[in-house]
This record gives C-alpha cells, structure tokens and sequence, in this order.
C-alpha cells in the first residue's frame, strides 16, 4: 500500500503544527541523528528526519508504536521494532529518503510521501513535500507518518488522517 496525504488535511495540519514555539523550531534544525535524506531536498527535509528520530527517543511520542499494528504479523510497531533490537531513532536512521520526482501514486492528489509497509525507503514527493518545507512540524509529523508504515502500518486501516492525528496527539 501507497501512503498519500490529502490536501484537505493540509489546512488542518498546518493549523495545528502553527503553534509550535521558535525555539523548538530552531532546535529541530540542530544537528542530530545521522539520517540518509536526498541532498536535493535541502537541510530542512534532512533536519524534520532528525527531529522524528528525536521525537521518537520521548517516552510520550514512542506511544504511538503501540497505537498500531504491524500488518503482517498482528504485533503492535512497538513489538516489531523491539524484535529487531534497534530503537526508534536507530529505525529512522536505517531508512532512506528519497526523491520520487516521476513517481506519482496517486493521480490528481497532493501526495508528500509514501512508503509500503516494512519498506525501508520512504519516497519523497518534491514538488508538494517542497511548499511546505518552511513548516518544520508539519514535516516531522509527515515522516513520522511515514515511519509507521516502514514499521509495517498499512495505509487504508486506519485512514491516513486518523494515523497523522494520532501522531499530532503523541509526538507534538
């Protein structure tokens, strides 16, 4: 399964993330965790990476691995992690980042990225991921979206709106 994010959820992740204080914003663009992020996306992809690594080091946003199931074997994303031996930041810097500038999943639909579950590259989607590069929070909460399916989420259950609203309630 392909993820998308609707462009109606733009508004009201925007309207959400808009609250974030300046000094968080500026701590999330502080260096962090190795990531492997497509340089052509600039250092504020590479830095909402870090920061959903960073995030995912908080007892309260690591609760979000527990919210979802794998969808292969029926253990919570938190249980599949820890079979793996690796930590949620460890996890984050595993995968890869990529462009996906040909590649368009969903026809007509604003899509900032996708994955398939248990995938370890998370393509990124340039032209829409790129408007909304001056908003830090809405792109951590996208790749934290994204590392849920990696984990092994799958995107039609729950929707798309109802994971990103949980990650918003855990991490944020």
């Amino acid at each position: 399964m392909l993820h998308r994010c609707p462009s109606a959820l733009l508004a009201t992740l925007s309207a959400a993330l808009l609250v974030a204080s300046s000094s968080r914003e500026a701590a999330a663009l502080e260096p962090g965790p190795a990531v492997r992020v497509d340089p052509s996306f600039g250092p504020r992809v590479a830095a909402a990476v870090a920061d959903a690594a960073r995030r995912l080091e908080a007892p309260s946003c690591a609760l979000v691995l527990s919210d979802f199931q794998d969808s292969q074997t029926g253990l919570t994303l938190a249980e599949s992690l820890a079979a793996t031996g690796r930590t949620a930041s460890e996890h984050v810097e595993s995968l890869w980042f990529r462009g996906a500038s040909r590649l368009r999943p969903f026809a007509g639909r604003r899509v900032f990225a996708f994955t398939m579950p248990a995938s370890t590259v998370v393509y990124l989607c340039r032209e829409d991921l790129l408007r909304i590069q001056n908003q830090p929070r809405l792109l951590t909460a996208i790749v934290l979206h994204e590392v849920l399916h990696t984990l092994g989420l799958r995107d039609d259950h729950p929707s798309s709106v109802a994971i990103t609203e949980r990650v918003l309630e855990r991490c944020f």
